[in-house]
């Protein structure tokens, strides 16, 4: 039965993207409304593709953006030629248009330049000088001029720096993990 459905459903599907109701991009559908139905399974997708003009409200310059649930930072920011930013001011024009939280910051990890005269900087989010785990962001430039970011990035954060256990406590702590995980 389930099988059964599966074929109604791209049945359903394909009709609608020859339809012109909805549009295939890199396996994802979405439709006017930005609803999105992953081809590959039942889920809904956590992140869209938004092309111009409505990217524009999203990201001043940016010819396309992809969103991410749970940040007001796109996961992907594309530029046009006409509008990109300067590679310098990457980090004003961020919290300029997503209104960064005090104490937001971003480390340079890495930066490498490829074949085609493309510099790709690794940046690692942080918060207060604390770096953030898994959280990095990632910028293309080529000519002095951003022509891509890419990766998560928070604009806020609901964190507290302050000591909530003291030393002995958090040395307990660790060591009853170790005992636990041998």
């Amino acid at each position: 039965m389930k099988n059964l459905f599966n074929v109604f459903k791209r049945i359903f599907i394909m009709l609608l993207l020859f339809s012109g109701i909805m549009n295939l991009h890199a396996g994802i559908i979405y439709s006017s409304e930005f609803r999105y139905l992953n081809l590959c399974g039942n889920s809904p997708v956590d992140y869209s593709n938004i092309a111009a003009p409505y990217c524009f409200k999203v990201a001043p310059g940016a010819e396309q953006v992809s969103m991410v649930a749970g940040t007001a930072i796109p996961a992907l920011i594309k530029f046009s030629c006409v509008n990109a930013i300067v590679s310098s001011r990457w980090f004003d024009w961020l919290g300029q248009n997503y209104h960064l939280q005090k104490g937001i910051g971003f480390k340079l990890i890495r930066s490498e330049k490829d074949e085609f005269g493309n510099t790709h900087s690794r940046y690692l989010q942080t918060f207060n000088g604390y770096p953030l785990y898994g959280v990095q962001f990632i910028v293309h430039e080529k000519g002095g001029y951003v022509t891509l970011m890419n990766g998560r990035a928070y604009n806020t954060l609901k964190a507290s720096l302050r000591k909530n256990i003291n030393e002995q406590q958090a040395l307990a702590l660790a060591v009853n993990y170790l005992k636990k995980n041998r």
